[in-house]
């Protein structure tokens, strides 16, 4: 069953699913249904699972991390602290949630206390005690320390390592194309955007700022393309529709320009930018 939701989603919810209801108490089977939701995109699905394990066995450490990892994903940061709060209390040693953590550091600007964390981590890589997708982990919380220290050279030289251990690591690729389009070096940012994209459709982020790329690129039929696998998705989001504005006005029709930035502000009248 674990290898079945990490690799065969949809059978592995159909049958996950039904021990689960026949075993509610069963906290691994939630938790793999939890990684099969969450590998398939279904994070609010994931999310009941992971909560539904961690009443089971509240010092299910694999749980809180997919769940916190989740909340973090979403920007719940208030709501991600108690769980690795409690999972590390649990797993002190558990490489993920102390990644998690050093990263909420990070966005904090707990710079030292994260440091060491990573430190603390990366004497886990010399003892062999982690498996590929945590040293690129690693790797990418040590870029996002650099980018924090304003070390942008160092912090690109991890994600490209953390590319090498993980090519399919979308924190890798999107923040690394976030680096590049920052440096004005627009193509290679549309690349990991690209690759960012196949890794996870449904990210609404990664697809706003390839859309925004190709704008910058020249490319308004392909920022268009972008802009609407997530708009049906997301059609109260004002960002969106500030950038499919720009799209009709780059190709001269201002009419429909004229109505995504009506409503973009419409949306949210405090966004200045679509006035």
């Amino acid at each position: 069953l674990l290898t079945m939701a990490r690799r065969r989603h949809d059978q592995a919810i159909a049958a996950l699913s039904k021990l689960v209801e026949k075993k509610p108490q069963a906290a691994r089977a939630s938790l793999y249904l939890g990684w099969a939701y969450a590998k398939k995109g279904a994070l609010g699905k994931a999310k009941a699972a992971f909560k539904r394990a961690i009443t089971a066995d509240k010092t299910l450490s694999a749980a809180l991390y997919g769940l916190a990892r989740i909340e973090l994903s979403q920007k719940r940061v208030g709501s991600a602290i108690p769980l690795l709060k409690q999972g590390l209390k649990s797993s002190p040693k558990h490489a993920g949630l102390l990644l998690l953590q050093a990263s909420v550091e990070i966005k904090k600007g707990q710079l030292d206390a994260a440091d060491k964390r990573l430190k603390r981590v990366g004497l886990m890589v010399k003892s062999r005690r982690l498996g590929r997708g945590d040293m690129s982990d690693l790797q990418v919380q040590r870029a996002g320390l650099a980018i924090k220290r304003g070390e942008a050279n160092a912090a690109r030289k991890h994600f490209q390592q953390a590319l090498k251990l993980n090519a399919k690591s979308h924190a890798a690729q999107l923040a690394l194309g976030k680096l590049l389009l920052a440096a004005k070096k627009y193509k290679e940012a549309s690349d990991h955007f690209r690759s960012a994209q196949t890794i996870a459709p449904n990210s609404i982020e990664t697809s706003m700022l390839l859309a925004e790329t190709m704008l910058l690129l020249g490319k308004p039929t392909e920022a268009r393309d972008a802009l609407g696998s997530i708009l049906k998705r997301a059609p109260k989001n004002p960002r969106i529709r500030l950038l499919m504005g720009r799209v009709e006005q780059t190709v001269r029709s201002f009419k429909a320009a004229l109505a995504q930035y009506k409503q973009a502000v419409k949306l949210d009248p405090k966004f200045f930018e679509a006035y």
